[in-house]
């Protein structure tokens, strides 16, 4: 089927109306002025378009015939900016709502192109950056009108699988030196002793705690802490011990500051250091843990365990390289897919109050774009588990959140969502985070607590 030829539309898109002076970069005394004509939309041109595609083919024209003569977008480069940039350097952005010059330009140049610049937003290669603002590539717009949408969907998966690849491959040779690092550490605090397998694979991610006693070939302690905050309130400290017996382990904390209010705040349950040991061994394995805090006076903790196997340094539980390089790449790829279809619903979703609105035209404002809120990735151990943040609704100008738990692992299919919170900001907003995650299972926090959900 043979294409429109774009460039005569595309020549009288605006009219010159006058002259107004712009700023075409900066000197050594500020500002450089340049006068020049002034432009708007042409209002007698009306072009007729079948679909997005046909839109895209006009824009691409549009910008390749005015770009040096008129500042269409906010954010653009140009001759005069960055040089004369070959077209696949070219880049675009604007916000919307927003009462800048330039972001109206863009705004109305796309709503009188796509018929609603929401449409333009909403293909394939524009980027969502924030805070009202979208941009996108000038290749990928032209991809987009040669191709249509299909085919550039397709070009987008296929770079961002090679992106995810790439960052796999950097990922596990920065966990490589990680734990070439660790392994002397461990080796220094061990000073010739011999400890089990199992138990070296649990305590090497601690090798660089100062607080990590080796108590035999089988135990080991560690205190560790955790900090927690949310869109309300202050910032909650809890304090930690871990104790590992063989393939077993066991951690239990305690909260000595309170979030909300200091008159909550416990602090004879914070922990300066770990005290002494004493192991009990019979049908369980006991270990006593002394915990001091030096103002309040110290306390004993007991953790039960069974007894450790003979060793048998059956490292199989470790993926080899390639697995784990294979397992980054899933997490990503699964990521990728959750929130590709959040992505889809929000761009469905209506718009909300703006709190900071100064006029008419940015008195509502879209939903909050979905995001990545945490993610703990265990290659070697082929466990994920990360929480997705949507915006599910709001009253007035108060949004209401929505946090949801993933894990993933070597053997499902696909991510499985196991946990979920929601709740509107002003009330304590949506509360979930992970605290631990092991090979058989995970730990999260929650608004009832601490939660422990088995993986298999």
């Amino acid at each position: 089927m043979q294409r429109r030829d774009f460039r005569d539309e595309a020549s009288r898109f605006f009219r010159e109306t006058g002259e107004t002076e712009r700023s075409v970069g900066f000197g050594p005394d500020g500002p450089i002025k340049k006068k020049g004509p002034f432009y708007e939309l042409n209002p007698e041109f009306r072009p007729q378009l079948k679909d997005e595609q046909e839109a895209a083919q006009l824009l691409v024209e549009v910008i390749r015939f005015w770009r040096e003569k008129i500042h269409m977008f906010c954010y653009q480069y140009t001759p005069e900016r960055e040089g004369d940039l070959p077209e696949y350097n070219w880049r675009f952005g604007y916000k919307t709502p927003s009462t800048c010059g330039r972001c109206v330009m863009a705004q109305n140049l796309l709503d009188k192109i796509f018929g609603d610049r929401s449409r333009f937003n909403a293909l394939p290669f524009v980027t969502y950056e924030g805070d009202r603002f979208y941009s996108f590539s000038f290749e990928m717009l032209k991809y987009f009108a040669e191709n249509g949408y299909e085919a550039t969907v397709r070009l987008i998966n296929e770079r961002k699988k090679d992106k995810l690849r790439k960052a796999a491959e950097e990922e596990l040779e920065k966990q490589r030196r990680i734990r070439a690092e660790k392994e002397r550490k461990l080796a220094e605090k061990l000073g010739g002793r011999t400890i089990s397998e199992e138990l070296r694979q649990q305590i090497i991610p601690y090798a660089d705690n100062k607080s990590l006693v080796i108590v035999s070939p089988n135990i080991a302690v560690v205190q560790t802490f955790r900090s927690e905050w949310g869109s309300s309130g202050g910032i909650g400290y809890y304090d930690q011990v871990r104790v590992f017996c063989g393939s077993q382990s066991e951690m239990r904390e305690w909260q000595w500051r309170d979030r909300y209010s200091a008159s909550n705040d416990k602090p004879w349950l914070a922990i300066d250091e770990i005290g002494n040991i004493k192991i009990s061994e019979g049908e369980k394995v006991t270990v006593e843990v002394e915990l001091v805090n030096k103002k309040y006076g110290n306390r004993t903790v007991t953790f039960t365990f069974d007894p450790p196997k003979p060793d048998t340094s059956d490292t199989s539980r470790k993926l080899s390289e390639e697995k784990q390089k294979l397992f980054l790449v899933k997490v990503e790829e699964e990521i990728l897919k959750i929130m590709n279809e959040l992505n889809r619903l929000w761009e469905c979703k209506p718009k909300m109050l703006n709190p900071y609105s100064t006029t008419r035209q940015d008195s509502e404002i879209p939903y909050r774009q979905p995001f990545i809120k945490q993610k703990e990735v265990h290659p070697e151990i082929g466990v994920a588990a990360f929480v997705t943040a949507e915006q599910i609704d709001h009253r007035g100008t108060d949004p209401q959140m929505r946090y949801t738990l993933f894990v993933v692992t070597e053997d499902n299919k696909q991510a499985e969502a196991k946990a979920e919170d929601h709740g509107y900001e002003r009330e304590g907003g949506a509360f979930l985070k992970i605290i631990e995650v092991t090979a058989e299972h995970f730990v999260i926090n929650t608004k009832e607590g601490k939660k422990t959900i088995k993986i298999k």
